[in-house]
């Protein structure tokens, strides 16, 4: 093999000029053949050992190669001690189907084809509104996928990225899809198609008028203000918002907008946004969010734009802001309290929430909850009257303890000291025994669960309680239909043939029932749903389902949020919830004389605090254990309940049960949407090219192009490049690579082609000619989210012609990798 008759480059930059573009061409082609391992999010570096091989001619290499194919791994070294981060793991394999709509193409698997459908009548019903809102039509369909779960949700290859169990949903741009999971909420469910379809309308809004302007430099207006208006035009003002922007006022950390604080600070730039957008609005009207937003394009910032549009300078828009709502803020504490006034703290640090109570075999009072003090989720107990805490339970370092779903589950402690709670572990939810009674007073060791609840059909499961009696517990848990029930678990008794527990299914329907508690008696379960509501407004009220005939009884209603009833032996005649009826979420008693049921209740407050309270335990004496939302956290706090006042007071009454409930829309328009099966279609998702000349350095150019399916399991990257600096070489200097990875299942593999053929420069051997040939295949399959086994192989023949030297050098090269690495 002779490289092409050229006029040989003798300058020392002309060298380095080619061994600098050669090993460029040559680490990017191999990197790109495992991207794979971390998608489209990274490259892994990799170790690579190198075995050279007697030269052969081509009719040998299938001869020996599949010999040297099946040992190379046996020869490879294995690494563990590289970090890493985590896995994502696709424990699924979805039948997908797509239904296709006016304007969407919805992605769903057959389980939740009644959730699918539901979801495309509340798009159009949402493109309707918002197309009058931007001014604005979209040129083409938008795709929206859909997953009955979060923890199938969390499985997506459409981004590469993990995803938090805080994520609702996402737009991404460069397919321009919409993702979402349901959380059991159709209210939520419906909300965030809303929100993320805000986001498509800004963005297609945006884009379309840069480009009538004949300038394509596209830049997104301030995060506060995309997640702002998201949550303004899907939710309005709610009480949860409420909430979050008095504690910000009142323990002054309600940040500027256009800061680098509010940037990183996650939830608080949400409803800051929101309370400005709602404050723009009903000040100066939605036309004027709408002319930012055509306008934006032609100032060289948005608080320019803004100003613009408003007439009035940024920086007082920012000033009445704050005043306005700090003026409602001031008229409102006037009538409340503070959670440090009555009550007494008993944490500090971190968040804490989901507390239970239970006393020890001595008679000691403790305190069980969740804390994310030391970044994990960790369970800790506390004496009810002291401050040292204990660690229990160390969570999230473990397959088998993924995540304790902080802030979304809750604790129970049975009579004789066991505790039951929820864990994510592998693909679904587990319910977890642990005996307290081994835990050693003043340990930190931890201790180990003794029995478990899991079933295949049942992906997550939240707030578990035990009945008076020990014997058993109840729960709610998401199917793969997405729909949220209640479940009854009989401790040692409910067993399958093959011997696994199993549970009683209690309801059975569309709406979002959770939050079960036993009646002193273990006759009956209260909970909260959203059943009994004329129509879908977010409300929830509390239920009474009877264990003997399985009926189920209105105790509550009205346009609130009742939620996390609890009902305790130490108040049998009453039950204690957390609802937002007074403007923000406090805790509410109920008296139930006799455990009867009667259309007249009302209910009174407990507490009045300005920022609210999301969880209440009652407790012996007339005291209360209550989760505070104060200073951006939650925190534990003991407070005394002034029965004789409440007594005295008038509840609030509720209104009349509704005779029917809500249903599930199935479509919007006269005819019915059909649904086939998804058939795999390719588009592109980056598109690079570099072309350059140099004097000296001469003639440079490549390109590279990225493609995937629309569920971005399937991926394709191709490599063009050439080198050549007079016609002659054109062919002898093509260098390409193409790399195809499927992400379908949970062994992830690549493979991938290549051609090199350039000169470079050796220090020893001096400026030669070298084309290499050759394949590389990967494999990698995740043990668990925290390990893996990647194995990984290279074999290429490099032919090499030295100029000056007229000689010549072949070897079939082979690179193995074999490493299992640990986050």
């Amino acid at each position: 093999m002779r490289p092409p008759n050229r006029p040989q480059e003798t300058t020392d930059l002309a060298v380095v000029r080619k061994c600098s573009y050669y090993y460029r061409q040559v680490w990017i082609s191999r990197q790109l053949m495992s991207i794979f391992q971390h998608g489209a999010a990274g490259i892994l570096s990799m170790i690579t050992h190198l075995h050279f091989v007697k030269t052969a001619p081509w009719k040998n290499i299938l001869r020996i190669g599949g010999i040297v194919w099946g040992l190379m791994f046996l020869l490879s070294t294995l690494h563990g001690q590289f970090y890493f981060g985590r896995n994502k793991i696709q424990y699924e394999q979805f039948d997908w189907q797509v239904l296709t709509t006016p304007h969407f193409q919805l992605f769903y698997y057959p389980v939740e084809e009644s959730l699918a459908r539901a979801a495309a009548y509340w798009a159009e019903e949402a493109y309707d509104e918002l197309e009058q809102k931007f001014n604005h039509t979209l040129a083409r369909r938008v795709p929206l996928v859909i997953y009955s779960n979060h923890l199938h949700f969390q499985q997506t290859n459409t981004i590469p990225y993990l995803i938090p169990e805080g994520v609702g949903g996402f737009f991404e741009f460069v397919k321009g899809r919409v993702v979402l999971p349901n959380n059991g909420s159709m209210y939520d469910f419906r909300k965030v198609i809303r929100h993320e379809l805000v986001h498509v309308f800004m963005y297609a809004k945006i884009n379309a008028k840069t480009q009538q302007a004949g300038t394509w430099n596209y830049r997104h207006p301030p995060l506060w203000f995309t997640e702002g208006l998201a949550e303004w035009w899907s939710t309005g003002w709610d009480t949860e918002a409420e909430m979050v922007i008095r504690d910000a006022l009142l323990h002054d950390h309600l940040l500027p907008l256009g800061s680098m604080s509010l940037a990183g600070a996650g939830f608080l730039l949400y409803k800051e946004g929101q309370s400005f957008l709602h404050y723009l609005e009903t000040e100066y009207g939605a036309d004027r969010i709408r002319q930012v937003l055509e306008e934006f394009y032609q100032y060289d910032t948005f608080e320019e734009a803004l100003a613009a549009v408003t007439g009035v300078s940024y920086r007082k828009l920012a000033r009445d802001w704050r005043f306005i709502i700090k003026q409602a803020a001031a008229e409102t504490l006037a009538r409340q309290s503070l959670p440090g006034g009555k009550a007494r703290p008993l944490t500090r640090l971190g968040a804490n929430v989901g507390p239970a109570i239970y006393r020890d075999a001595a008679g000691k009072a403790h305190v069980i909850y969740l804390s994310s003090r030391d970044g994990y989720t960790n369970i800790y107990r506390q004496a009810l009257r002291k401050s040292e805490e204990q660690l229990v339970i160390r969570g999230e370092r473990s397959p088998d303890m993924e995540s304790l779903h902080f802030l979304q589950s809750g604790l129970s402690v049975s009579t004789d000291g066991i505790l039951a709670f929820v864990v994510k572990s592998y693909e679904h939810d587990v319910i977890r025994l642990v005996n307290l009674s081994a835990l050693a007073e003043g340990g930190n060791r931890g201790i180990e669960p003794f029995a478990e609840f899991a079933h295949p059909d049942l992906i997550t499961i939240r707030s578990p309680v035990w009945s008076p009696d020990g014997s058993r517990i109840v729960f709610s848990a998401q199917d793969r239909s997405g729909q949220t029930d209640i479940y009854l678990w009989t401790i040692r008794t409910d067993t399958s043939p093959s011997g696994e527990p199993e549970a009683l299914r209690l309801t059975n329907d569309i709406y979002l029932d959770r939050e079960p508690c036993f009646r002193p008696d273990g006759g009956a379960v209260i909970f909260s749903s959203d059943r009994g509501r004329p129509e879908l407004d977010g409300a929830t009220n509390l239920f009474l389902l009877d264990l003997a005939d399985n009926q189920i009884r209105m105790v509550t209603s009205g346009p609130y949020q009742d939620q996390r009833p609890r009902w305790s032996s130490h108040d049998p005649g009453a039950i204690h919830f957390v609802s937002d009826r007074s403007g923000t979420p406090n805790i509410w008693r109920l008296a139930l004389p006799s455990y009867t049921v009667r259309k007249s209740l009302h209910p009174s407050p407990l507490t009045n605090l300005h920022t609210g309270a999301v969880d209440v335990l009652p407790l012996p004496g007339d005291s209360l254990l209550i989760t505070t939302f104060q200073d951006y956290s939650f925190q534990l706090h003991l407070a005394r309940a002034d029965l004789d006042s409440v007594r005295d007071r008038d509840g609030i009454a509720g209104a009349s049960a509704a005779t029917s409930s809500w249903s599930l829309p199935r479509h919007k328009g006269e005819v019915t949407p059909e649904s086939r099966p998804y058939r795999l279609r390719y588009s592109l998702d980056i598109a690079q090219t570099a072309v350059a000349h140099d004097p000296i350095f001469g003639w440079l150019g490549g390109v590279q192009l990225g493609v995937s399916d629309m569920l971005g399991d399937r991926y394709y990257h191709f490599l063009l490049a050439n080198t050549a600096q007079v016609s002659s070489e054109f062919l002898s200097h093509i260098n390409f690579a193409v790399t195809a990875a499927n992400l379908t299942r949970r062994v992830n593999h690549a493979w991938g082609l290549f051609r090199f053929a350039n000169e470079y420069y050796d220090p020893y051997q001096g400026f030669f000619f070298e084309k290499s040939l050759g394949a590389r295949a990967t494999m990698h399959y995740p043990l668990n989210v925290f390990r893996r086994v990647e194995l990984s192989g290279s074999l290429w023949q490099s032919r090499k012609y030295f100029y000056g030297l007229e000689k010549e050098a072949a070897a079939l090269l082979l690179s193995n990798t074999c490493a299992s690495p640990a986050g």
